[in-house]
């Protein structure tokens, strides 16, 4: 999107809230017939009509009590969006999404329901359920709370790098989002499509900005939903291996939304089948080698989905010389997006903490998966997959050879094996530190190396303030 163009779409998302503010309060005087809120429709479906010429959506987000369009941040010193975003924080909606076909009956409905006290919603109801009663199909809303304030969650000095806190969020954010959409597909096996894409095009404008923030990001595995969490990582990996490939725009978007949803055939699996600490018996792991068909069958009949999408679900555990399963008898290997995704897929489970295996360290598994290149693995996105994240990935806590111990915050694209590693503790204890050490390839009088990685129990490190220390 050129400049001019992305101008106009700040600007337009502008008249959009004001539109928003201003209907709001008219319905708190006037009934929905009344000219006054007419006229106030017929404003805002033109700034909507505007802004669908650009894009199919108009996602809003709101991370510390400030309005975000998208990743955008949107004027502060507005007063009606100021008092906007304030009505939307008190009942705790943390975004909203308004698609293309959106109609006055939702707009009114979906304002009606704002305009209520906060403390009808904090004692009595779900705006998420009450809008879906009302038929409300082109408004989706989250309202798991994630604009909290900083002061009181993080330590004084990792409030330094608002950038970095924002991302965080923006993470934090996604882990919501697809909560939201994982939950209703084992009631009503629909898949919010919309909702998805807009996810992946704020994932994508993220790594865009800022690929090693989001990347760091994907080193935390500490989640009660490991799906979620495994399905953001997962797309935050197979992006920024998109990106280094080149690919264009419609196909980042396609694989960011096939990696978004490739384990969703798991949803139909029952959870005690997913987190069992013990063997699988042969009957449930077939019902789990089942999930990628029931993926496939879950999203293949979409309107408007890129046929890749459910491809991509059902091949992403099918190896590059075809052993994995579903079992096949074809002889052409799985499509480019379907290998690039496996390989995320693969570094990310085996270096995440499982009710049935611990993690391993990135090292490990990276060493593992090349010993596999070729056979299980595409060799060619392997290697170029190991350049992008490094043998030690950002966000890893490592050991050095001068007996201090560091967060990995910048790869080195000339030697992987030599990352930028923030100092955050030595021999004698944590200390906080703001200086970033070139590591070096064995014994040099240049720098240390890194002996292996670290354990941040045994340090005492809590892992997402150090992560804000880095990113």
């Amino acid at each position: 999107m050129n400049p001019n163009e992305k101008l106009k779409r700040l600007n337009t998302a502008k008249s959009i809230i004001d539109n928003l503010f201003f209907l709001r309060r008219s319905l708190t005087l006037y009934p929905p017939e009344h000219p006054q809120i007419i006229t106030g429709l017929d404003g805002l479906k033109s700034n909507l009509d505007r802004y669908f010429s650009l894009e199919k959506h108009i996602s809003f987000n709101i991370y510390e009590q400030d309005m975000f369009l998208e990743n955008e941040p949107m004027e502060a010193d507005n007063p009606a969006l100021r008092k906007f975003t304030d009505a939307c924080c008190d009942i705790g909606i943390d975004s909203f999404t308004i698609t293309k076909g959106v109609s006055n009956h939702e707009l009114i409905n979906f304002l009606q329901l704002l305009k209520l006290p906060a403390e009808v919603w904090h004692n009595n109801g779900d705006i998420i359920q009450k809008l879906r009663k009302k038929n409300v199909i082109h408004i989706a809303v989250n309202k798991l709370r994630v604009c909290t304030d900083l002061s009181t969650t993080l330590p004084p000095d990792a409030k330094k790098n608002i950038t970095a806190v924002k991302k965080s969020n923006l993470f934090d954010l996604a882990l919501t989002k697809l909560d939201a959409i994982f939950k209703n597909i084992p009631i009503d096996n629909i898949v919010n499509l919309n909702e998805a894409e807009v996810l992946v095009n704020s994932l994508i404008e993220g790594i865009l900005e800022n690929n090693q923030t989001l990347t760091a990001l994907t080193s935390l595995k500490k989640f009660n939903n490991y799906t979620c969490r495994h399905s953001i990582n997962v797309t935050i990996l197979s992006l920024l291996l998109a990106i280094e490939l080149g690919l264009t725009d419609n196909e980042l978007l396609t694989i960011g939304t096939g990696a978004l949803l490739h384990d969703i055939g798991k949803l139909k699996i029952p959870i005690e089948i997913i987190d069992k600490k013990s063997s699988l018996t042969s009957a449930e792991w077939a019902l789990v080698k089942n999930h990628p068909i029931k993926g496939f069958d879950i999203i293949c009949d979409l309107p408007g989905l890129d046929r890749m999408i459910p491809v991509i679900a059902y091949e992403h555990h099918l190896g590059f010389d075809l052993s994995g399963y579903p079992a096949t008898k074809r002889i052409e290997k799985p499509h480019l997006f379907s290998r690039l995704v496996q390989i995320a897929d693969a570094y990310d489970g085996a270096t995440a903490h499982r009710s049935y295996h611990n993690a391993a360290s990135p090292s490990i598994v990276l060493a593992s998966m090349y010993k596999k290149s070729g056979s299980l693995f595409d060799p060619t996105l392997l290697r170029l997959f190991i350049k992008t994240i490094g043998l030690y990935p950002i966000g890893s806590l490592v050991r050095l050879s001068n007996g201090q111990v560091g967060i990995v915050a910048e790869t080195n694209t000339d030697d992987i094996s030599c990352p930028r590693v923030k100092i955050i503790a030595d021999q004698g204890g944590l200390k906080s530190s703001d200086y970033l050490l070139d590591t070096v390839n064995g014994n040099h009088s240049k720098g240390p190396s890194i002996l292996g990685f670290a354990d941040p129990e045994i340090y005492k490190i809590n892992d997402d303030y150090s992560l804000l220390k880095v990113i």
